[in-house]
């Protein structure tokens, strides 16, 4: 794994971590224009879509994390928040 996709991961797991404080929200982040087979993280972890278990990320293509890196940056996700036990779709602000 070269230096630049250990960089990306760093940032894409630091991120997520301050999504998740954020938040408060424990479960999946799911992103609005998935451009690879990529559709959500979970736990630091990357998930395609239909799909249970996490994948690797060696067997991520560096193109892939900076287009996930970009998607999380930019506010393009969407998560599920529970209120009086129904379940919304919630989005954060988009930065511009």
């Amino acid at each position: 794994m070269n230096t630049i996709k250990k960089i990306l991961i760093f940032k894409i797991i630091g991120q997520y971590r301050h999504l998740k404080e954020k938040y408060k929200h424990e479960g999946f982040f799911y992103f609005e224009n998935p451009k690879s087979e990529i559709n959500r993280i979970g736990s630091g972890l990357l998930y395609k879509s239909e799909e249970i278990l996490p994948i690797s990320w060696d067997n991520v293509k560096g193109k892939n994390l900076y287009q996930i890196y970009r998607e999380i940056n930019q506010n393009n996700f969407y998560f599920y928040k529970n209120i009086n036990g129904k379940s919304y779709k919630t989005r954060p602000k988009k930065q511009c």
